[in-house]
């Protein structure tokens, strides 16, 4: 039997999507046989950089190949381009140590390209891509006639092995003294949703917690409701509401509650010949523990708050690590996608807990 269905996915993704084989009802599983995918990839097969450094004007344009790219804005975090002579646009950062930044948000249009990045620009990397080319190919996937599938318990060879593309966080830990003297900035802007916010520039940065927002607006004469969303960067924490809805609001007051990582540590473990628990105690006493068997490793957390772990094959490569975990006898259980040879541990020993008010007319 034959039937088609369209199912769109992002190779290259995180998260690229799945394909579902929908069987008409009643269908018996044992007529099940094969089906046939076909992929179609529409893949870039020219492109053009056009680089701007933060020095440059607003304004300033530039011309590769028929590829015309003009600087509307580069202002700290924020970049914006105009372009013409391409089909698509992808816009690319690094701050003044050559390091890239990573995008927060972007805004794309018929023929522009806006994006905030976690960090302060230096270079803009303007990307142009002036062609596309389709690729079609059918791939035939064996349904085994309807009966479960059963893993083969011999070792496969080539070993199948996935790696970590994400990047790791250096989170800094804060301090009572670090929220001192901070304040509520009230910005607006007529071009773009994220300019239509409140914002707390903070010392240093990533960090890591939770940052609660309780906001209310007044009119000319009366209160004023504005629905908006909170989130948080690398440096800073903002209120955000819709386009043009901030011009509406007279004043606006309320707090900001900080619940942050002040204890954090980064924790080593090797896997040994032995393949015993491995310990190590922090200062204040608290304990973690880690077992090596195979792919599979269990950690003895107590109470500390686990916030990123790594790890690395025998090649000191970095291992994706699986979704499926359990708990049993009060420890955590994980999965990855080879056999870790270290791992890394990123724990908070102790969190700090402040709130800031504001008043802004």
């Amino acid at each position: 039997m034959e039937d088609q269905f369209k199912f769109k996915i992002n190779p290259g993704s995180t998260t690229p999507g799945h394909i579902t084989l929908n069987i008409q009802k009643g269908t018996p599983a044992t007529a099940l046989s094969t089906a046939r995918i076909r992929f179609n990839l529409l893949l870039p097969s020219a492109l053009e950089q056009i680089d701007f450094k933060s020095e440059e004007a607003v304004g300033d344009q530039k011309n590769i190949n028929g590829v015309v790219v003009k600087l509307d804005r580069l202002e700290r975090d924020v970049a914006k381009i105009e372009y013409r002579g391409a089909e698509d646009i992808r816009l690319f950062a690094n701050d003044r140590t050559g390091r890239a930044l990573a995008s927060h948000e972007s805004v794309s249009g018929s023929s522009s390209v806006a994006a905030r990045f976690q960090g302060v620009i230096a270079k803009l990397k303007v990307v142009a891509v002036k062609q596309r080319r389709d690729y079609t190919f059918d791939v035939d996937v064996d349904l085994n006639g309807g009966k479960a599938l059963e893993l083969s318990h011999r070792p496969e060879n080539p070993k199948r092995v996935r790696y970590s593309s994400n990047p790791i966080k250096n989170y800094v830990p804060y301090t009572i003294e670090n929220l001192d003297n901070l304040d509520v900035e009230w910005r607006e802007g007529s071009q773009m949703s994220w300019n239509n916010n409140l914002t707390i520039q903070l010392p240093k940065g990533p960090f890591n917690g939770l940052v609660d927002w309780e906001v209310h607006f007044f009119g000319q004469d009366k209160p004023l409701y504005l629905a908006g969303n909170s989130f948080s960067a690398a440096k800073k924490t903002s209120f955000s509401l819709q386009e043009g809805d901030i011009q509406k609001a007279h004043a606006a007051f309320g707090s900001v509650k900080f619940n942050l990582a002040s204890g954090i540590h980064r924790l080593g473990f090797v896997k040994d010949t032995n393949d015993r628990p491995l310990e190590q105690i922090l200062d204040s006493g608290q304990k973690m523990s880690v077992t090596f068997n195979k792919n599979e490793v269990t950690l003895g957390c107590g109470k500390l708050d686990i916030i990123q772990i790594m790890a690395y094959d025998a090649q000191g490569r970095r291992l994706k690590k699986g979704d499926y975990t359990r708990h049993k006898d009060g420890k955590l259980i994980l999965y990855f996608w080879g056999v870790p040879d270290k791992l890394e541990l990123d724990v908070v020993s102790n969190k700090i807990e402040k709130t800031i008010h504001f008043d802004i007319r």
